[in-house]
């Protein structure tokens, strides 16, 4: 049996607990510091995307572990380059609902503060009439 085990750079070295990890992070993003962060998450996710797709690819090796193997770098197989496909399409799908997730409750929160700002304007503006 073998296990793909993709070796880059420490930011992009996501396996699947990783990356769930990051997923659930964008799905709890607070709005409130939405735009702070949601463009490190877009940076992140695009370049991983971008490193494992060239990895997929056979642009980079990958490290394949055979049960009795230490260590073998090879290109993958056809068969290999079609599963490690399928599995970012997978996150990329994952990544694009978290992301919409997380933008939809930011434009929630952005209406319901602006509703409420409009319902104490409205307020001030009787208060004022009422003054007279």
């Amino acid at each position: 049996m073998k296990i793909l085990l993709i070796m880059f750079l420490p930011m992009y070295a996501w396996g699947n607990t990783e990356f769930q990890v990051q997923i659930d992070q964008l799905l709890h993003l607070r709005p409130e510091v939405f735009t702070k962060n949601i463009e490190g998450y877009r940076k992140n996710f695009e370049s991983y995307f971008f490193k494992r797709k060239a990895i997929c690819m056979g642009e980079f090796s990958a490290n394949l572990l055979e049960e009795d193997e230490l260590s073998l770098k090879k290109k993958l197989t056809k068969d290999e380059r079609k599963l490690c496909l399928d599995k970012m399409k997978k996150m990329q799908r994952e990544y694009t609902n978290g992301i919409f997730l997380a933008r939809k409750r930011y434009l929630e929160y952005l209406h319901k503060k602006r509703i409420q700002n409009l319902i104490e304007a409205k307020e001030l503006a009787l208060k004022d009439l009422n003054a007279y």
